[in-house]
This record gives C-alpha cells, structure tokens and sequence, in this order.
C-alpha cells in the first residue's frame, strides 16, 4: 500500500488483528458544527458546514439566518463511541497542553 498516508495496528491479546489505514483519496472536510443524537443501540454523529454568502453593508444590515449542510453523518456503536470519546479526550488534552506552552 504505497499511497496510504496514514496506517495503525491494533491487535488485543487472542483477537484478529485489523488494519485501518486511509489512503490519499479519502477525503477531508472541514466542518464548523456538529450534533449527536442516539438510539438504544447506536449514536449518530452529523457534522455540518456554514454557508456564508456574499456579505457588503447592506446585505448585513438585511441577513436574518445563515444555512449550515449537513456533510457527513456517521452512526457507531455505543462501544464505539466510547472509544472515539476517550481518544478525543486524550488528543485534546495534549492539544492544550501544547497550546498553553505555545502562548506562554
């Protein structure tokens, strides 16, 4: 796989080893907003993106609502998102802890 940018192992202790890699045409979105929702049996996570038009003076002075498209909608599994909770968690943690050294 000589294109793949990015590419982690993860095997417990008796269970199948899974692959996950993603490979340079996956791609990348940038979203400014997000809702999660769930059921008994799984949680959906939909990221959204704002559509900002043309703004001058006047169309300011006239703008009442902006619209924000869902791009992407993705459903896990509770153990699944527990997963994706704690990496966030660790990844935001060592995101601030680098910020704060940055602006001191």
């Amino acid at each position: 796989m000589a294109d793949d940018q990015e590419k982690v192992e993860v095997a417990p202790p008796g269970a199948i080893k899974v692959e996950y890699y993603a490979t340079d045409d996956v791609p990348s979105i940038y979203s400014d907003g997000s809702f999660v929702v769930h059921t008994e049996n799984e949680f959906v996570i939909s990221f959204y993106q704002t559509q900002f038009p043309p703004i001058n003076e006047e169309s300011a002075k006239e703008l009442k609502e902006l619209r924000s498209k869902c791009i992407v909608r993705i459903i896990v599994s509770p153990n699944q998102m527990r997963r994706l909770t704690e990496a966030l968690a660790t990844n935001l943690g060592k995101y601030d802890v680098k910020a704060t050294v940055t602006q001191e």
